[in-house]
């Protein structure tokens, strides 16, 4: 029996490493062949649909492949409500890091989210709430945290965590996007191990993105925040950033803590640095370092170009 087990693990691995590689070549030449057609619609929710579907679609051919019951692949199980107002408590704290880590980047990148959130603004708020914060935070967990990083752990939870986060930050395809994305990936898969349900990063995702949609209306509304979000960042206001950051991360993590003891899952913290369970395999495969490799060489030609 383990013996089944150890090679049906290893052949999802390759699986899930191939899914990769064939979701960047289908969003690239998607993007590429409908590139036209989009532009021609000028339909802000047709791109921001068509966009995450062609990213699900690949992940969705791999569950039909493997023939096993959705909430057990992707890990969905139900949260109690004082839970939720944890999780959603965790995701208001860990906001000042995410903005820290993105300071950074900026430093050495232009905000590349800024400009497509604004183009939103021309939609009632309700519609890109549901387009930005709530179809991204259902789809994007389904297949990172709930695909990819559910058969990475069987391996090695903690090279898992890793993997599927710089995955999650590739599929950006910039690198301002990438940092707060590998960042946020890992965290999210942290989390997931916390609570023992990817309905916890569902909900933390969505509430980052609704905080970000709910910024870039106000931003549209009041000058004064505008003429803020277009100054060019300086080390000054990365340190001052990062300095705000601390208190409410080191709140972040108690209460991450405090969420994995309620769940009766405190011994995952030695288990992130522990020893996988196949300690010998590793979790990268061709398919998968081409995949990456596409990404990056597309990220470095893409900042090039906007320099």
């Amino acid at each position: 029996m383990k013996i089944e087990e150890k090679e049906r693990g290893e052949e999802r691995c390759r699986l899930v490493n191939g899914t990769f590689l064939v979701t960047v070549l289908f969003y690239l030449g998607a993007s590429i062949s409908l590139s036209g057609i989009l532009a021609k619609t000028d339909s802000i929710l047709l791109r921001l649909t068509v966009s995450q579907l062609i990213l699900a679609a690949p992940t969705a051919g791999y569950l039909i492949l493997v023939r096993q019951p959705f909430c057990e692949s992707i890990r969905l199980k139900p949260l109690k409500p004082t839970r939720i107002l944890l999780v959603l408590l965790f995701a208001l704290l860990v906001l000042p890091f995410m903005s820290f880590i993105n300071a950074l980047s900026l430093l050495v990148t232009t905000n590349q989210a800024t400009a497509e959130l604004q183009e939103l603004t021309r939609l009632p708020f309700v519609v890109s709430l549901l387009f930005v914060a709530l179809l991204p935070a259902v789809l994007e967990e389904t297949v990172y945290r709930g695909v990819f990083f559910q058969e990475y752990r069987k391996i090695h939870i903690g090279k898992g965590i890793l993997l599927s986060g710089f995955l999650f930050g590739l599929m950006h395809l910039n690198l301002n996007q990438f940092s707060y994305a590998f960042a946020m990936g890992c965290i999210f898969a942290v989390v997931i191990e916390a609570t023992d349900t990817i309905l916890s990063t569902m909900l933390i995702h969505f509430a980052i993105n609704a905080f970000s949609t709910v910024m870039t209306y106000l931003t549209a509304e009041l000058p004064i925040l505008e003429q803020a979000e277009g100054s060019a960042i300086t080390m000054t206001d990365v340190l001052q950033i990062g300095a705000a950051a601390v208190i409410p991360t080191i709140l972040a993590v108690w209460i991450l803590v405090w969420l994995s003891r309620l769940e009766g899952r405190g011994h995952i913290w030695s288990e992130l640095v522990g020893k996988g369970a196949e300690e010998k395999k590793h979790l990268l495969t061709m398919p998968l370092l081409a995949g990456m490799l596409i990404c990056i060489g597309y990220m470095i030609v893409y900042e090039l170009s906007i320099r």
